[in-house]
């Protein structure tokens, strides 16, 4: 009897062991066939954009403060604007930043303690967020051309591997032909259809530079590092009108690494501002012809500039450290060049129009 109870039990736990497996098969297809469908249907990758990441990163952290968040558009297109009001309620003028396009909106280093502490002396302030930088492709590599000897002995060679499989390589060539032939496209219809960095660069400082001017009339542009070219690029279209009321300071400035950026000093050559250039001066090993500065002083001799005034700062004050200098050099710079003259023009604008002359003959009344 207990021989005939443990052949039923086991005879039972058999065929639920056996359909549960049929099921399991039923359900879950083979291991090929998850092959060929993972291979047919490739995931795309979606690469990270750290410019827009860190942007949005420093957007989060200013709002809540003092800062305004400013969104406007240009080409069609949003951006924001950090705008700073000033401590008093008729602010003297604007500082307009061009940052660094290897640094952030609100760099800590130059940009920040700039940018806030111009507002405790009566300036607002506003930053302009820059496009992502287009740099140039990397050339391509030169092809090797073998001589007659070698590649006699590399087809000798490569006889019994090409006899092997010649399906295959012939395959795998034209899968890559077509591979990079698709590539190539898409990257051509991307570049059409994004503006340079150029066109969106001057868009948006259009449109700020509007924002500032319904508030105050005279507006001080700055631009640090590779901003610099943005910075003059801008000051060099501003019309006859605006130049009266703009002054240009350079800080550290470098040419831009953008494909669409134009020459630095051939920018300098078209100003018809008043333009201050703080710098570092080279080594003494360096050659003259190698000096970044001597070149704009040159540049700026031949154009119309009026005051064209360079600025020798340390090292020192590129760093955390050189803060304080940077801050009281530039502050003192619109205090003792830019800020009597804005005033100046401010007062000539106030003062009604003189009457016009009427050549009236001698005796007459009227």
């Amino acid at each position: 009897m207990k021989n005939i109870l443990l052949n039923s039990i086991f005879c039972a736990t058999l065929l639920s062991i056996t359909l549960s497996a049929i099921a399991q098969d039923e359900k879950e297809p083979p291991a090929e066939q998850l092959e060929t469908k993972s291979a047919d249907t490739p995931k795309k990758r979606a690469m990270p954009n750290s410019h827009a990441n860190t942007q949005r990163e420093i957007s989060t952290l200013l709002t809540g403060t003092s800062t305004q968040v400013v969104k406007l558009t240009a080409l069609e297109q949003e951006f924001e604007m950090y705008f700073l009001t000033a401590i008093e309620k008729e602010p003297l003028g604007s500082v307009l930043f061009f940052p660094d396009e290897r640094n952030h909106s609100d760099w800590p280093v130059t940009l920040n303690p700039l940018r806030t502490g111009l507002t405790e002396h009566n300036w607002q302030t506003a930053v302009l967020t820059l496009p992502v930088t287009t740099l140039s492709k990397i050339p391509e590599r030169s092809v090797y051309v073998a001589s007659s000897k070698s590649v006699s002995k590399e087809n000798e060679g490569a006889q019994e591997t090409n006899q092997a499989a010649p399906e295959e390589t012939t395959a795998a060539q034209d899968a890559k032909k077509v591979e990079t032939s698709e590539n190539e496209s898409a990257d051509t219809e991307q570049a059409a259809l994004k503006q340079t960095m150029a066109e969106t660069t001057m868009a948006r400082a259009i449109a700020t530079h509007s924002f500032l001017k319904n508030t105050t009339q005279g507006i001080v542009i700055v631009g640090i590092g590779q901003g610099a070219t943005w910075a003059t690029a801008f000051a060099s279209t501003l019309t006859k009108r605006d130049k009266k009321m703009s002054r240009l300071i350079l800080i550290n400035p470098q040419q831009s690494f953008d494909v669409s950026a134009p020459a630095l000093n051939m920018l300098i050559q078209s100003l018809h501002i008043d333009t201050f250039d703080i710098y570092t001066p080279t080594s003494k090993n360096s050659s003259t012809e190698q000096n970044s500065a001597l070149k704009r002083k040159r540049a700026a001799n031949l154009s119309e500039i009026e005051i064209y005034q360079q600025i020798k700062a340390p090292a020192r004050a590129w760093g955390i450290r050189g803060n304080d200098w940077l801050y009281r050099k530039v502050r003192g710079v619109i205090k003792s060049n830019i800020m009597q003259d804005f005033k100046l023009q401010a007062t000539k604008r106030a003062r009604p129009a003189p009457p016009e002359k009427t050549n009236l003959k001698p005796g007459s009344t009227s």
